[in-house]
């Protein structure tokens, strides 16, 4: 299972499910509608996957990231040294259930090379 990146949950569903939803929605307008459709019609296993993201949220996976050329760009979004470094990782790990997120993932990557 998967989420299609560049074109969102939206991007993945059959073709009538998606008519069905902008339908429904009148062209998008009603967002929480919107979510509320998409996420039953998405594959189970995803739907289960994404069941803590808030509504909110959600509808920003669903829309999707649109970045031209997603698999060599995105990555060049981790160079920008001003929005990533450790400081700001750690922050954003800092309310998971495991605040060391970061440190362990590190650790697992050194101890496969």
């Amino acid at each position: 299972m998967h989420i299609n990146i560049s074109s969102g949950f939206l991007g993945d569903l059959a073709k009538e499910q998606k008519s069905k939803v902008e339908k429904d929605c009148k062209k998008r307008k009603n967002r929480t509608k919107r979510n509320t459709l998409v996420r039953k019609y998405i594959h189970p296993k995803i739907n289960e996957l994404y069941a803590n993201v808030s509504d909110s949220n959600f509808g920003y996976l669903i829309d999707g990231l649109n970045i031209q050329d997603f698999k060599t760009k995105y990555p060049e979004l981790f160079n920008e040294t001003r929005f990533v470094y450790r400081k700001a990782l750690q922050e954003i790990t800092s309310h998971q259930s495991n605040p060391n997120e970061l440190e362990s993932i590190k650790n697992d990557i050194i101890s496969l090379i």
